[in-house]
Protein backbone atom coordinates (compact mmCIF):
# COMPACT_ATOMS: atom_id res chain seq x y z
CA UNK A 1 0.00 0.00 0.00
CA UNK A 2 1.36 3.39 -1.04
CA UNK A 3 -0.40 6.55 0.15
CA UNK A 4 0.19 10.28 -0.36
CA UNK A 5 3.69 9.86 -1.77
CA UNK A 6 5.60 11.71 -4.49
CA UNK A 7 7.70 9.97 -7.13
CA UNK A 8 9.81 12.35 -9.19
CA UNK A 9 12.58 12.07 -11.77
CA UNK A 10 12.85 8.30 -11.46
CA UNK A 11 13.89 6.24 -14.47
CA UNK A 12 13.98 2.72 -15.88
CA UNK A 13 15.61 1.92 -19.16
CA UNK A 14 16.98 5.34 -20.13
CA UNK A 15 20.45 5.10 -18.65
CA UNK A 16 19.12 3.02 -15.76
CA UNK A 17 18.73 -0.72 -15.25
CA UNK A 18 15.46 -2.34 -16.31
CA UNK A 19 12.86 -1.09 -18.73
CA UNK A 20 9.51 -1.10 -16.94
CA UNK A 21 7.93 1.36 -14.52
CA UNK A 22 9.85 4.58 -14.05
CA UNK A 23 8.71 4.77 -10.42
CA UNK A 24 6.83 1.55 -9.60
CA UNK A 25 6.74 -1.94 -11.08
CA UNK A 26 3.87 -3.99 -9.65
CA UNK A 27 3.59 -7.72 -10.33
CA UNK A 28 1.54 -8.47 -7.21
CA UNK A 29 -1.13 -6.39 -5.51
CA UNK A 30 -0.56 -2.69 -4.96
CA UNK A 31 -3.08 -0.28 -3.48
CA UNK A 32 -2.14 3.23 -4.55
CA UNK A 33 -3.92 6.27 -3.10
CA UNK A 34 -3.22 9.98 -3.39
CA UNK A 35 0.19 9.65 -4.99
CA UNK A 36 1.90 11.91 -7.53
CA UNK A 37 4.16 10.63 -10.33
CA UNK A 38 6.05 13.56 -11.81
CA UNK A 39 8.68 13.61 -14.58
CA UNK A 40 9.58 9.93 -14.57
CA UNK A 41 10.83 7.89 -17.55
CA UNK A 42 10.80 4.27 -18.69
CA UNK A 43 10.51 2.21 -21.83
CA UNK A 44 7.11 0.92 -20.66
CA UNK A 45 5.12 2.88 -18.08
CA UNK A 46 6.82 6.16 -17.29
CA UNK A 47 5.14 6.37 -13.89
CA UNK A 48 3.76 2.88 -13.21
CA UNK A 49 4.04 -0.55 -14.81
CA UNK A 50 1.35 -2.98 -13.66
CA UNK A 51 1.15 -6.68 -14.45
CA UNK A 52 -0.73 -7.56 -11.25
CA UNK A 53 -3.69 -6.02 -9.45
CA UNK A 54 -3.72 -2.31 -8.77
CA UNK A 55 -6.59 -0.41 -7.11
CA UNK A 56 -5.71 3.25 -7.70
CA UNK A 57 -7.51 6.30 -6.29
CA UNK A 58 -6.81 10.04 -6.41
CA UNK A 59 -3.41 9.61 -8.03
CA UNK A 60 -1.84 12.13 -10.44
CA UNK A 61 0.47 11.29 -13.35
CA UNK A 62 2.13 14.37 -14.80
CA UNK A 63 5.03 14.96 -17.24
CA UNK A 64 6.01 11.28 -17.43
CA UNK A 65 7.59 9.83 -20.57
CA UNK A 66 7.97 6.39 -22.14
CA UNK A 67 7.84 4.49 -25.42
CA UNK A 68 4.42 3.12 -24.43
CA UNK A 69 2.15 4.25 -21.61
CA UNK A 70 3.61 7.61 -20.69
CA UNK A 71 1.87 7.59 -17.32
CA UNK A 72 0.82 3.98 -16.81
CA UNK A 73 1.36 0.70 -18.68
CA UNK A 74 -0.99 -2.18 -17.81
CA UNK A 75 0.45 -5.49 -19.05
CA UNK A 76 -2.29 -8.14 -18.81
CA UNK A 77 -3.01 -6.85 -15.32
CA UNK A 78 -6.13 -5.51 -13.63
CA UNK A 79 -6.09 -1.79 -12.82
CA UNK A 80 -9.05 0.00 -11.24
CA UNK A 81 -8.75 3.77 -11.21
CA UNK A 82 -10.98 6.36 -9.57
CA UNK A 83 -10.59 10.15 -9.60
CA UNK A 84 -7.13 9.82 -11.12
CA UNK A 85 -5.62 12.44 -13.44
CA UNK A 86 -3.19 12.03 -16.36
CA UNK A 87 -1.74 15.39 -17.37
CA UNK A 88 0.95 16.21 -19.96
CA UNK A 89 2.40 12.71 -20.27
CA UNK A 90 3.98 11.48 -23.51
CA UNK A 91 4.53 8.19 -25.33
CA UNK A 92 6.92 8.22 -28.27
CA UNK A 93 6.53 4.85 -29.99
CA UNK A 94 3.57 2.49 -29.51
CA UNK A 95 1.37 5.14 -27.97
CA UNK A 96 -0.88 5.70 -25.02
CA UNK A 97 0.39 9.07 -23.88
CA UNK A 98 -1.49 8.75 -20.61
CA UNK A 99 -2.26 5.04 -20.37
CA UNK A 100 -1.49 1.90 -22.41
CA UNK A 101 -3.58 -1.22 -21.74
CA UNK A 102 -2.05 -4.36 -23.25
CA UNK A 103 -4.26 -7.48 -23.00
CA UNK A 104 -5.37 -6.36 -19.54
CA UNK A 105 -8.44 -4.93 -17.85
CA UNK A 106 -8.68 -1.27 -16.97
CA UNK A 107 -11.68 0.29 -15.23
CA UNK A 108 -11.64 4.06 -14.85
CA UNK A 109 -14.22 6.17 -13.01
CA UNK A 110 -13.93 9.93 -12.91
CA UNK A 111 -10.68 11.77 -13.42
CA UNK A 112 -9.28 13.29 -16.57
CA UNK A 113 -6.78 12.86 -19.40
CA UNK A 114 -5.49 16.29 -20.39
CA UNK A 115 -2.64 17.49 -22.65
CA UNK A 116 -1.24 13.97 -23.12
CA UNK A 117 0.31 13.10 -26.43
CA UNK A 118 1.54 10.22 -28.52
CA UNK A 119 4.08 11.44 -31.02
CA UNK A 120 6.97 9.65 -32.65
CA UNK A 121 8.94 12.86 -33.24
CA UNK A 122 10.12 11.51 -36.60
CA UNK A 123 8.75 10.40 -39.95
CA UNK A 124 9.05 6.72 -39.06
CA UNK A 125 6.26 4.27 -39.90
CA UNK A 126 5.19 3.80 -36.27
CA UNK A 127 2.57 6.48 -35.77
CA UNK A 128 1.46 8.10 -32.55
CA UNK A 129 -1.49 6.00 -31.40
CA UNK A 130 -3.78 7.20 -28.62
CA UNK A 131 -2.84 10.55 -27.15
CA UNK A 132 -4.78 9.82 -23.97
CA UNK A 133 -5.26 6.03 -24.06
CA UNK A 134 -4.18 3.11 -26.23
CA UNK A 135 -6.22 -0.05 -25.60
CA UNK A 136 -4.61 -3.06 -27.28
CA UNK A 137 -6.54 -6.35 -27.18
CA UNK A 138 -7.78 -5.59 -23.69
CA UNK A 139 -10.91 -4.37 -21.96
CA UNK A 140 -11.02 -0.70 -21.06
CA UNK A 141 -14.01 0.94 -19.38
CA UNK A 142 -14.38 4.68 -18.73
CA UNK A 143 -17.24 6.19 -16.73
CA UNK A 144 -17.61 9.96 -16.35
CA UNK A 145 -14.05 10.62 -17.51
CA UNK A 146 -12.95 13.82 -19.26
CA UNK A 147 -10.57 13.69 -22.22
CA UNK A 148 -9.44 17.08 -23.41
CA UNK A 149 -6.59 18.53 -25.46
CA UNK A 150 -4.78 15.26 -26.07
CA UNK A 151 -3.01 14.70 -29.40
CA UNK A 152 -1.80 11.85 -31.60
CA UNK A 153 -1.82 10.71 -35.21
CA UNK A 154 -4.65 8.19 -34.72
CA UNK A 155 -6.99 8.48 -31.74
CA UNK A 156 -6.35 11.85 -30.17
CA UNK A 157 -8.17 10.85 -26.99
CA UNK A 158 -8.48 7.04 -27.38
CA UNK A 159 -7.08 4.46 -29.81
CA UNK A 160 -8.72 1.01 -29.63
CA UNK A 161 -7.15 -1.87 -31.55
CA UNK A 162 -6.77 -5.65 -31.49
CA UNK A 163 -4.55 -8.42 -32.80
CA UNK A 164 -5.37 -11.87 -31.41
CA UNK A 165 -7.85 -10.91 -28.70
CA UNK A 166 -10.87 -8.61 -28.96
CA UNK A 167 -10.26 -5.04 -27.88
CA UNK A 168 -13.33 -3.89 -25.96
CA UNK A 169 -13.80 -0.21 -25.22
CA UNK A 170 -16.70 1.02 -23.09
CA UNK A 171 -17.28 4.73 -22.58
CA UNK A 172 -20.24 5.87 -20.49
CA UNK A 173 -20.76 9.53 -19.70
CA UNK A 174 -17.98 12.04 -19.61
CA UNK A 175 -16.69 14.47 -22.20
CA UNK A 176 -14.26 14.11 -25.11
CA UNK A 177 -13.41 17.56 -26.40
CA UNK A 178 -10.64 19.59 -27.97
CA UNK A 179 -8.48 16.61 -28.90
CA UNK A 180 -6.30 16.73 -32.01
CA UNK A 181 -4.83 14.38 -34.61
CA UNK A 182 -2.42 15.15 -37.43
CA UNK A 183 -0.02 13.40 -39.78
CA UNK A 184 2.61 15.71 -38.37
CA UNK A 185 5.31 14.88 -40.92
CA UNK A 186 3.13 14.80 -44.01
CA UNK A 187 2.91 11.02 -44.31
CA UNK A 188 0.47 8.38 -43.14
CA UNK A 189 -3.08 8.61 -41.88
CA UNK A 190 -4.60 10.94 -39.32
CA UNK A 191 -8.04 10.26 -37.89
CA UNK A 192 -10.34 9.85 -34.94
CA UNK A 193 -9.40 12.90 -32.93
CA UNK A 194 -11.95 11.78 -30.36
CA UNK A 195 -11.87 7.99 -30.76
CA UNK A 196 -10.23 5.77 -33.38
CA UNK A 197 -11.52 2.19 -33.37
CA UNK A 198 -9.33 -0.19 -35.36
CA UNK A 199 -11.24 -3.51 -35.74
CA UNK A 200 -12.24 -3.52 -32.08
CA UNK A 201 -15.52 -3.32 -30.21
CA UNK A 202 -16.80 0.03 -28.92
CA UNK A 203 -19.84 0.82 -26.78
CA UNK A 204 -20.34 4.55 -26.36
CA UNK A 205 -23.23 5.90 -24.30
CA UNK A 206 -24.26 9.27 -22.87
CA UNK A 207 -21.01 10.85 -24.01
CA UNK A 208 -20.28 14.08 -25.87
CA UNK A 209 -17.53 14.33 -28.51
CA UNK A 210 -17.17 18.04 -29.21
CA UNK A 211 -14.71 20.32 -31.07
CA UNK A 212 -12.14 17.63 -31.83
CA UNK A 213 -9.91 18.28 -34.86
CA UNK A 214 -8.32 16.11 -37.55
CA UNK A 215 -5.60 17.97 -39.46
CA UNK A 216 -3.53 16.95 -42.48
CA UNK A 217 -0.28 17.93 -44.13
CA UNK A 218 -0.28 17.27 -47.84
CA UNK A 219 -3.02 15.25 -49.51
CA UNK A 220 -5.48 13.57 -47.20
CA UNK A 221 -4.61 9.85 -47.29
CA UNK A 222 -7.15 7.05 -47.43
CA UNK A 223 -8.29 6.01 -43.97
CA UNK A 224 -8.11 9.51 -42.52
CA UNK A 225 -10.77 11.82 -41.13
CA UNK A 226 -13.52 11.16 -38.62
CA UNK A 227 -12.59 14.05 -36.39
CA UNK A 228 -15.08 12.94 -33.74
CA UNK A 229 -15.16 9.17 -34.21
CA UNK A 230 -13.45 6.90 -36.76
CA UNK A 231 -14.52 3.26 -37.00
CA UNK A 232 -12.08 1.25 -39.09
CA UNK A 233 -13.47 -2.26 -39.61
CA UNK A 234 -14.74 -2.60 -36.06
CA UNK A 235 -18.12 -2.78 -34.36
CA UNK A 236 -19.47 0.33 -32.71
CA UNK A 237 -22.67 0.93 -30.76
CA UNK A 238 -23.52 4.52 -29.91
CA UNK A 239 -26.41 5.40 -27.58
CA UNK A 240 -27.40 8.94 -26.63
CA UNK A 241 -24.07 10.22 -27.93
CA UNK A 242 -23.51 13.79 -29.10
CA UNK A 243 -20.90 14.22 -31.84
CA UNK A 244 -20.90 17.95 -32.53
CA UNK A 245 -18.65 20.65 -34.05
CA UNK A 246 -15.74 18.37 -34.88
CA UNK A 247 -13.64 19.40 -37.89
Amino acid sequence: TVTNSIFGKDGAGYGNSGTNGGSIYNAGTATLTGNRYDTNTAVYGGGLFNSGTAPIANDTYVHNFSNSGGGLYNAAGAATLSATDFISNQASYQGGGGLYNDYGTVTVTGGRFTFNRSENNSAQANMGLGGGVHNHSGTASFTDVTFNWNRAQLGGAIFNTQTNTVASLIVNGGLINGNYVSNFFGSGRAGGAGIYNDQGLVNLANTSLITNTADFYGAEPYGSGGAGFFNNGGTATLTNAAIVSNT
